[in-house]
């Protein structure tokens, strides 16, 4: 019976010593592939920068340029076109950026109380050259002073994602319409309706799953991420985001925002 006993005994700590050290080449492991994700997060940060600047210091430039007295009328022209080409680029860049960190890591998420209206106007002044290029008329009814919880560089990404693709599938002349609407006791709607070239059923059911890349009414390029950056950045919930089209009669979407009291002084 000793013989026995021993035997099981040396058996298991046998298994315990090996156990132990595949403990620890995993532990080992896993501390290795976590200093390589940093590197390529810390890589990516810095990438992310220099594609940015770049872009920032032409817009900034080009606007110089517009303002300038001496520019003559073709010249004028040039330059405009060249802004919106250089708007074109920022917006997709950003898609692409966002896109990536979310899909690496996510984005951290910092709730605060935020205006819709304010954000919202700084929406419209980020795409008045697009507006402007293509004839395209903003009604902006969102009410003054509505008040909801959110993080502000989130909502601002969403936003601004919605309101440029119904400007570039809307045609010249037509019109893009921003608006609340009360959901309930503690939510709103927020919704970005246009009078563009539409989706059918399919085409709807798609773009809300993978990237469908569709030139806008004017050629626009495009990425395909920007309504899945969208619902990637309102979280978990599915009904957070809804979408109705029609071709030819236009687009809506709407995002369920939590309302908030308005601060304090």
């Amino acid at each position: 019976m000793l013989g026995i006993g021993y035997v099981v005994y040396t058996r298991q700590q046998r298994t315990i010593r090996l156990l132990t050290r595949q403990k620890a080449e995993i532990v080992k492991q896993v501390q290795h592939l976590e200093r390589i994700n940093q590197q390529k997060v810390n890589l990516f940060s810095l990438i992310s920068h220099d594609l940015r600047l770049p872009v920032v210091r032409l817009k900034q430039q080009l606007n110089t340029l517009k303002q300038a007295s001496l520019a003559t009328a073709p010249i004028d022209q040039q330059i405009r076109e060249s802004e919106e080409q250089v708007d074109q680029l920022a917006c997709m860049l950003t898609n692409l950026l966002d896109w990536s960190v979310v899909q690496m890591k996510g984005l951290p998420t910092n709730p605060v109380q935020v205006d819709v209206s304010v954000l919202t106007a700084e929406v419209i002044a980020d795409v008045s050259t697009q507006l402007k290029h293509k004839n395209i008329r903003l009604i902006n009814q969102v009410s003054a002073s509505t008040w909801i919880i959110a993080d502000r560089y989130q909502l601002l990404c969403v936003v601004r994602n919605l309101v440029s693709n119904a400007i570039k599938f809307t045609p010249p002349h037509g019109y893009v319409r921003l608006y609340t609407k009360t959901a309930g006791e503690s939510c709103i709607w927020l919704t970005v309706r246009d009078t563009g070239i539409g989706m059918s059923a399919d085409e709807v059911a798609c773009v809300l799953s993978a990237p469908v890349i569709r030139s806008g009414t004017q050629g626009e390029p495009g990425t395909g991420l920007g309504l899945l950056l969208c619902r990637e950045l309102l979280g978990d919930d599915a009904d957070a985001l809804q979408l109705t089209s029609q071709p030819g009669k236009g687009t809506s979407v709407s995002v369920r925002l939590v309302t908030a009291d308005k601060p304090t002084p």
